[in-house]
């Protein structure tokens, strides 16, 4: 069964160090690990919600998901809006069980950013203090000046970068002539460090390609 779950900021990190195989367990004010059934209403979620609330970076995250069908019987289908405002209401002591019946990566599939947005802190590397829009200009320059070192701080902020990474996309689009060909070519080089980083193809937990063909 595919579901989904939006998300903020701080969630996204914590999922991301979990190298994309759980969600995190619910804080003591949070009862309730809401999933939702179908991508329309977690981007309604993310773009009505997250983009206004700190406490979410400023942002919206949806995240995709297979878990067994067997496990899911256990709970019943909430409408909690209209017709397509569906969800799924796991309690939190369940979220060791539900996390142990996923069978894929959570994988990101769309982002939202409001005005606010800075993303996760590049403390201690060239980025540091930089807003997301300033910081590909900065990979840009590394990469020319040390692929080595470009490369090496790829990795060493996977974890920060891959929020920031459809944020890139969509200002790249907007761009033209040389400096969009720069830009294009640091996300191609950064796509091929993370490569790097994942054992095989089912590990990518974010499908670069998918939007440069313009999604």
């Amino acid at each position: 069964m595919k579901l989904y779950r939006p998300v903020g900021l701080q969630e996204l990190e914590k999922i991301l160090n979990f190298g994309s195989e759980k969600f995190p367990d619910r804080q003591v004010w949070q009862p309730i690990l809401y999933i939702v059934e179908n991508y329309g209403y977690a981007e309604q979620i993310s773009t009505m919600w997250n983009l206004k609330d700190e406490n979410s970076g400023f942002s919206g995250y949806i995240l995709e998901f297979t878990i067994s069908d067997d496990y899911m019987k256990n709970y019943d289908i909430k409408q909690v809006g209209d017709k397509t405002h569906l969800e799924y209401w796991i309690p939190a002591e369940d979220t060791k069980k539900f996390n142990n019946s996923l069978t894929s990566k959570i994988k990101i599939i769309n982002a939202f950013y409001g005005e606010k947005y800075r993303g996760l802190p590049f403390d201690g590397t060239v980025l540091e203090g930089r807003e997301p829009d300033k910081q590909i200009r900065e990979l840009a320059l590394l990469m020319e000046n040390s692929y080595e070192k470009f490369e090496e701080t790829v990795k060493k902020c996977k974890i920060q970068i891959l929020p920031n990474l459809i944020y890139w996309l969509r200002m790249i689009s907007d761009l033209a002539g040389a400096g969009k060909k720069e830009k294009e070519k640091v996300i191609y080089e950064i796509e091929k460090v993370l490569s790097q980083t994942y054992e095989d193809y089912n590990d990518i937990v974010i499908d670069i390609k998918s939007w440069k063909s313009g999604r």
